[in-house]
């Protein structure tokens, strides 16, 4: 995959996501972390209570996720196999890849007690770009002049989609960023959401 290359060091964990961990009880217990790139938030999930571990497949990515001595499993969402039920399971800008078939489904048949995702929504920038491609399968080609995503294929979810078959949505939030990039006015645009295995 096309990682855009501000991607690739990222070494802060995202406050948002922060927030919202810390609205899980207890903290601790087995967590992994679903293309955890170069695995910031892994350590982030460690240094709050979980024993946590992270999933990527980009060669560039894994090569930052050893560097940071991260303990890391190489493959792709729907190829993972976990050593145990998770506790947690935090998929932090992975519903929106376009290469990964059936979300929704792979991130649900681990049973882990607890899921964070981020949902990319209509209200970015690139959404309504006029040279942004959309697909009939749900997918779009970014071709938003001026975009870091340019070229990379995204999937966007409306407010009733960002649902996991056999857990409640307990949390939902909307986080909107408007910025200037390369000249231009950009909005990034994501739903955010916490979920619980249905008892």
């Amino acid at each position: 995959m096309n990682i855009p290359y501000k991607w690739r060091e990222m070494r802060f964990p995202d406050s948002n996501l922060v927030s919202l961990l810390y609205k899980i009880e207890p903290r601790s217990g087995y967590a992994v972390d679903i293309g955890c790139g170069s695995g910031r938030h892994v350590k982030l999930l460690n240094d709050i209570g979980f024993n946590a571990i992270g999933v990527e497949n980009d060669e560039k990515q894994l090569s930052l996720c050893y560097e940071n001595k991260i303990d890391v499993i190489n493959a792709a969402l729907e190829d993972v196999t976990l050593q145990e039920k998770p506790v947690l399971i935090v998929a932090w800008g992975v519903s929106l890849l376009g290469n990964v078939t059936d979300f929704a489904q792979n991130i649900g048949r681990f049973d882990a007690t607890w899921l964070v995702i981020d949902w990319r929504n209509q209200e970015n920038s690139f959404y309504s770009a006029k040279d942004t491609i959309h697909h009939k399968n749900g997918l779009m080609t970014i071709g938003a002049s001026g975009n870091h995503l340019a070229g990379l294929n995204y999937r966007i979810h409306k407010k009733n989609e960002c649902h996991i078959q056999g857990y409640d949505r307990i949390f939902i939030q909307k986080v909107t960023i408007d910025r200037q990039e390369n000249g231009l006015q950009q909005v990034a645009s994501w739903y955010q959401t916490i979920h619980k295995l249905t008892s």
